[in-house]
């Protein structure tokens, strides 16, 4: 039998490190971080040496699971928010492709549920590069969409802090999104997390919110 050629070998290398990062990505899901390197191997189907061999602790595999998430997240986020005019319609769309997006690679959902969790438990140094990675490249840009929007009436409660909605949308994806993987939901749908969205960042719902709080208080 010949010898592999250089890209055969590139192939492999690419095709393993794609067979470990969904494993990893299914096995979070499973026990968040506390798994270890041979709780992949066995999700993989390949053997712990192999496994070893691409990453030799799990400090180095979170590593390249947040890169390969962020890295399809910031893609998709550029490709909606780059765009000059910012509608309702437009927050919709990066709604539905982000929750799309986390159907087909759990690394990108896995960046968002750490970001809703403070990236707690994670080595120190990668956790603050995290969080500033998101806050720059995620985050940032759909607060600009919330404000412009805003700016332009666009079906958002004006009055309210564009920040306060961004966290409310991150966290309803997030939330549905982790109880439906959580449930093992076959018949996950976009649209109806898309409807409950839509409607309570309306102005008559935030509105109504914002008011109620407000009396509770006094």
């Amino acid at each position: 039998m010949s010898p592999r050629t250089k890209e055969q070998c590139e192939e492999l290398r690419e095709k393993r490190i794609q067979q470990i990062m969904e494993a990893a990505g299914q096995i979070y899901f499973e026990k968040g971080l506390l798994f270890d390197i041979r709780d992949v191997a066995k999700k993989a189907g390949l053997g712990y040496g192999t496994v070893y061999h691409y990453y030799s602790n799990k400090n180095s595999l979170v590593s390249d699971l947040l890169d390969r998430g962020f890295e399809l997240s910031e893609a998709l986020t550029s490709a909606f928010f780059s765009r000059q005019e910012k509608s309702a319609e437009l927050l919709d769309e990066f709604c539905a492709g982000l929750l799309r997006l986390w159907l087909e690679a759990p690394a990108a959902f896995i960046v968002y549920k750490w970001a809703a969790e403070n990236f707690v438990g994670m080595e120190e140094q990668l956790r603050r590069t995290a969080k500033q990675r998101f806050d720059d490249t995620l985050y940032q840009p759909l607060l600009e969409c919330i404000t412009q929007m805003q700016v332009q009436s666009e079906a958002l409660a004006t009055g309210t802090d564009p920040g306060r909605i961004a966290n409310f949308i991150i966290g309803t994806l997030v939330g549905c999104f982790g109880i439906s993987m959580y449930h093992k939901d076959a018949d996950f749908s976009p649209e109806g997390v898309l409807l409950m969205i839509r409607k309570s960042v309306s102005e008559r719902r935030l509105s109504e919110s914002g008011e109620s709080k407000g009396r509770s208080r006094a």
